[in-house]
């Protein structure tokens, strides 16, 4: 079963009896948390790693996030660069057969073609680095969290040693 964590020394005070006169017997004075600094220092780092490891798993999962959304924008730069090529090469049999035929038509319904599937190849592997420079790789969660933390940790500090 967790302990209850504590913003500083808890107060622990009896019951008070109302007061019914001169006589009436008065509350004992309020008693400090029996713990000693070194058991809420020990608490304190017991709290600390678990928050460190919670730190460390979010920092996984963000990286992992990031690795698959940077795999798929990959995949779509060498399918651009792939279709590109494809239409460099068609272009460039265009020509070519362009060239040897003279003024035939299909030399030039080859250099048609081979033009939209650069242009196409082209938009795609555009689109695929733009997609690819928006991504931040640093897991940026995680370090804000970080910084959370270690302003939490420097109270906590504080509230114990004052």
């Amino acid at each position: 079963m967790a302990e209850p964590t504590h913003s500083g020394p808890a107060v622990y005070a009896a019951p008070t009896q109302p007061s019914g006169g001169a006589g009436a017997p008065q509350a004992p004075p309020p008693q400090l948390d029996p713990r000693s600094i070194g058991d809420l220092f020990r608490e304190l780092a017991g709290e600390t790693t678990t928050l460190l490891r919670q730190e460390v798993a979010l920092a996984k999962t963000e990286t992992t996030q990031k690795a698959k959304a940077v795999l798929g924008d990959a995949a779509m730069i060498v399918g651009g660069g792939l279709a590109a090529l494809v239409g460099a090469i068609v272009l460039v049999f265009g020509l070519g057969y362009l060239l040897g035929d003279a003024l035939d038509n299909i030399g030039l319904g080859l250099l048609l073609v081979g033009l939209i599937v650069a242009v196409v190849g082209g938009l795609l592997a555009k689109s695929g680095i733009a997609k690819f420079s928006e991504i931040h790789f640093g897991p940026e969660r995680t370090i804000e969290t970080l910084k959370e933390d270690k302003q939490w940790l420097q109270n906590e500090k504080r509230e114990l040693t004052s």
